[in-house]
């Protein structure tokens, strides 16, 4: 009976911590496709290799690794963005803070699930034929910052669905094919602001 106390006790502060700060640091997603209409290996080699992103209170980078890799840095505070391929010579910027599509039907689940190890909830958005389904954690979550002006392509709803909860898995589902994004790794990194500038780098005008 100890023990299990014991490990009660640690469990909930190990909850009540995290819920006290927002995730900084690094996470891997490996994506998978599926279809019994057509090959899916050629949508495969859209990102071989998962996608990195690296996170801070305001900062949030994303690394396809694929054939034609890219980089995207988003600032928060401002709701722009850099974006580079690599086989572009300088980063063209984006202002992601105009609304440019309407969210779909949502549809809430609030039980508690445990998706690859993370206490989870999740939501479902059904729109034009497709269905999307995001499972957020419950005790990894982004800073406000970062998606409180992105209003582009509804990530601003859907963060706000989860209650800024990390998305552990996501599955898309269309006429043509499945594709399932999950969490790969997750490490915790106090990134400085100066980690994602990126000064020396040739920009368009006005970015």
């Amino acid at each position: 009976m100890k023990t299990v106390t014991i490990i009660g006790i640690i469990v909930f502060l190990f909850i009540t911590n995290r819920s006290d700060k927002y995730f900084e640091g690094r996470i891997t997603y490996k994506q998978t496709y599926t279809s019994e209409k057509i090959n899916t290996d050629s949508l495969a080699n859209v990102s071989p290799n998962g996608n990195v992103y690296e996170i801070n209170h305001r900062y949030y980078r994303g690394l396809t690794y694929a054939k034609d890799s890219a980089e995207f840095i988003l600032d928060g505070q401002i709701g722009r963005s850099l974006y580079k391929t690599r086989n572009q010579l300088i980063f063209t910027c984006y202002d992601h803070t105009q609304a440019n599509s309407k969210i779909g039907a949502v549809t809430q689940n609030d039980s508690i699930e445990i998706i690859n190890g993370f206490r989870c909830k999740s939501f479902e958005i059904t729109s034009n034929g497709r269905k999307s389904i995001y499972y957020y954690s419950l005790d990894y979550k982004m800073h406000p910052t970062i998606y409180s002006k992105y209003a582009e392509w509804n990530w601003k709803d859907e963060m706000e669905l989860a209650n800024g909860g990390i998305t552990i898995k996501s599955i898309h589902q269309n006429d043509m094919y499945n594709l399932i994004i999950e969490i790969e790794s997750i490490e915790e990194i106090p990134f400085k602001d100066n980690y994602f500038y990126v000064e020396n780098e040739k920009k368009e005008d006005g970015c």
